[in-house]
């Protein structure tokens, strides 16, 4: 049994062409909402919740697994390190996608950050509307920041509405939609709002970065990016094809 840890589009596209291989998989997300996007799409067993690595080692022993697939978000470090912690108490295969980056070279509107501290205090020193769209969890990180310069844009769900408010921010700066967006939709966003920075992360394209980036590029908009995480992961693929191949690899190894 494969288990798939969920938690961004390329999870779903994983599991239907691993079942098509003939594969037993079983998907996790950590948040109901996520549950919610991928069922009816898969033929998929799919279950929700957060799981820590004595979970995960128990979950490991009811569903037989026998190999785990990483594919939740770049930005999920926890939930990476705990499977790989997982994997190897367990003494099996632990393979991680994740999407590539997105390129920045071609763009001098970019300013890049390791942590969101850093991130803090350049805005602090700086005048201008801020758009945030780092998800609900992270923006009130800045609720230290003045609040009318700052809007948030995080997914249409109470839970994530209710995390901003209780952050202090202004209910008229709460944007509450799902993309991903088009350059245009976002361009018209950013300038309805008078924005001059944009604050986001390395999702890379399936995230919807590069709508974001050639729309803050057109407005004349300075974007602030978290960089990825570093993760010493056993074995890493960005591609899906290349990633089954070695699933069936593996497959070979244990018959």
């Amino acid at each position: 049994m494969i288990w798939i840890i969920g938690g961004t589009s390329d999870a779903a596209s994983i599991a239907e062409k691993i079942h098509r291989e003939g594969f037993e998989a079983i998907v996790t997300t950590t948040t109901e909402y996520g549950k919610i996007l991928l069922t009816g799409r898969l033929n998929t067993k799919i279950e929700s919740g957060k799981l820590d690595v004595d979970d995960m080692q128990v979950f490991i022993d009811k569903h037989m697994i026998n190999l785990i697939l990483d594919a939740s978000h770049p930005y999920a470090t926890e939930v990476s390190k705990n499977a790989i912690k997982a994997a190897e108490s367990k003494g099996i295969n632990y393979l991680r996608y994740e999407r590539k980056s997105f390129e920045i070279q071609s763009y001098d509107n970019i300013r890049t950050f390791s942590n969101y501290d850093s991130v803090i205090t350049y805005l602090k020193n700086s005048s201008g509307n801020i758009l945030l769209t780092i998800g609900s969890k992270n923006a009130r990180l800045f609720k230290d920041i003045e609040k009318k310069r700052i809007y948030v844009r995080v997914l249409p769900l109470s839970e994530s509405v209710k995390v901003c408010e209780e952050a202090g921010f202004l209910t008229d700066n709460i944007i509450a939609v799902k993309g991903n967006f088009s350059k245009e939709f976002n361009m018209v966003l950013m300038r309805e709002f008078d924005i001059k920075f944009l604050v986001t992360k390395d999702s890379g394209i399936e995230g919807g970065v590069p709508e974001k980036i050639e729309a803050a590029s057109h407005n004349g908009i300075e974007v602030l990016m978290l960089e990825r995480p570093a993760i010493n992961y056993p074995e890493i693929y960005s591609d899906i094809d290349a990633l089954l191949q070695r699933i069936n690899e593996l497959s070979e190894e244990t018959v």
